[in-house]
């Protein structure tokens, strides 16, 4: 799969933990990376005012986490059900190795079962083997991440719209 990064850093931070490393890095890289890119969606829906999306998305703002900025996602209509449950699942595996000692890789539970919860991209392939474990999480991280890239650019070429009041 090949993801266009406008960030170099996101790129270069991507490729050291795609196919090397622990299991711990790769999955709160890559949630870090699919976290940012949700971020960059929600932003482009929203008026360019640097104060006030500072505030919004700041550590204590109210889309300071990536569980609030799912929800928005969802309740916008960006998201179907089905990627909102996965961005959770991906969330939870996250918060799962940065905050559980416990937990060293996607063999771990409750790590695995939730990664096998994930959907597998292109949705509706119907491969006669599907990834499992650290593969599928890559695999469905990655395609998420190409996918808000997709709504990023979509949203940034649709013309702004005037307020209301």
């Amino acid at each position: 799969m090949q993801l266009n990064f406008r960030d170099k850093d996101e790129e270069r931070a991507f490729a050291e933990v795609y196919d090397a490393g622990p299991d711990r890095a790769r999955a709160v890289v890559m949630a870090a990376i699919l976290e940012n890119r949700v971020t960059a969606v929600l932003q482009a829906q929203m008026l360019d005012d640097h104060a006030v999306l500072t505030d919004l998305f700041g550590q204590q703002g109210p889309l300071g986490n990536f569980g609030a900025k799912i929800r928005l996602l969802h309740a916008l209509r960006i998201i179907s059900h089905g990627a909102y449950d996965d961005l959770y699942r991906v969330n939870r595996i996250r918060n799962e190795f940065a905050h559980n000692p416990k937990c060293r890789s996607f063999a771990d539970q409750p790590v695995c079962d939730l990664v096998e919860r994930l959907t597998v991209w292109p949705r509706g392939a119907h491969e006669a083997v599907q990834p499992r474990g650290r593969e599928r999480f890559k695999l469905a991280v990655s395609s998420y991440i190409g996918e808000m890239e997709a709504i990023e650019t979509r949203l940034i070429a649709e013309p702004p719209r005037t307020p209301v009041v």
